[in-house]
């Protein structure tokens, strides 16, 4: 469990120092950006499951703007102005992939699930296009039946993976579209993702 104390006010030490395990997500000791610290000062606040933003602020907006009003971002300066606009568009790839890294790293549970649930869907949808061999009336009408079953259990599988990926991306619907339409969901991802804090 971290302690978001320090982040409720001005951080006195660079961010890999006051919270270490930022350096085990993906990707994250690569992350080279001037205002790097405050970014990621912002990216706790705003999507770490633990956050008290999460339970104060249930509006994502909301959230995380007073997300970036702790990190420092001053509503009075141009260019955080333009920097927010940046992080709440989610339209810089380098912090979208910290992002979506950080977010596979704390919600390793949630990930897993969607994983699975992915897999799952896939391999469905595979038996599903297979056509059905002609024979024995009754094995078509077997295969025609299972079929079925599928696709409904394919339509409670796509319900939970909109659920988890919510979940997952802390409501914020912006990026729940960038995150699903990025096609970076694969076993092999998880495998090197998934991590616990």
């Amino acid at each position: 469990m971290i302690d978001f104390t320090p982040l409720l006010s001005k951080l006195d030490k660079p961010i890999f120092e006051v919270y270490p395990f930022l350096l085990e997500v993906k990707g994250m000791p690569l992350f080279n950006h001037n205002d790097r610290d405050r970014i990621l000062h912002y990216m706790l606040l705003a999507y770490h499951p633990n956050s008290p933003m999460i339970e104060k602020y249930t509006s994502v907006t909301q959230r995380k703007e007073k997300s970036a009003e702790y990190a420092g971002f001053r509503v009075t300066s141009p260019r955080d102005q333009r920097l927010k606009e940046i992080l709440f568009d989610h339209s810089d790839e380098s912090f979208l992939n910290i992002l979506h890294n950080f977010l596979i790293f704390v919600n390793n549970r949630t990930w897993s699930l969607i994983v699975s649930n992915e897999t799952t869907f896939q391999e469905y949808q595979l038996k599903l296009i297979t056509p059905l061999e002609m024979g024995v009336e009754k094995d078509v009408l077997n295969a025609a039946t299972i079929k079925s079953k599928l696709m409904d259990e394919m339509h409670k599988i796509d319900e939970r993976l909109d659920t988890y990926y919510h979940k997952l991306y802390m409501g914020d619907e912006k990026l729940i579209t960038e995150g699903t339409t990025r096609k970076s969901i694969t076993p092999e991802s998880v495998a090197s993702n998934v991590h616990k804090t």
